[in-house]
């Protein structure tokens, strides 16, 4: 199977990529439609689900990974990880 080339690339993210306020959107129309808290099996289990609002969540994003090493020569070299266009790009640091 060969690679994709760069428009069949940019064609599948364009898929691919949903925007955070049409998934907020997506899954609020889940929910409504789901009728979670009518559901008899969940009733059955006494288990609730808030259907209000999602739930929010203090998050940080992490810096990317860093592989150290030595050399033959003993010289230490750091390099660090990048997501460029959906493929990781190894920099020397």
């Amino acid at each position: 199977m060969r690679p994709l080339g760069s428009v069949q690339q940019a064609v599948v993210a364009k898929k691919a990529i949903v925007k955070p306020d049409q998934r907020y959107n997506q899954i609020m129309d889940i929910i409504n439609k789901r009728n979670y808290n009518s559901d008899s099996y969940l009733k059955a289990l006494n288990i609730h689900v808030n259907t209000e609002d999602m739930l929010k969540i203090r998050a940080r994003i992490l810096l990317p990974p860093q592989i150290k090493y030595q050399t033959q020569n003993n010289q230490e070299v750091v390099e660090m990880f990048h997501l460029v266009n959906g493929k990781f790009e190894i920099n020397i640091v």
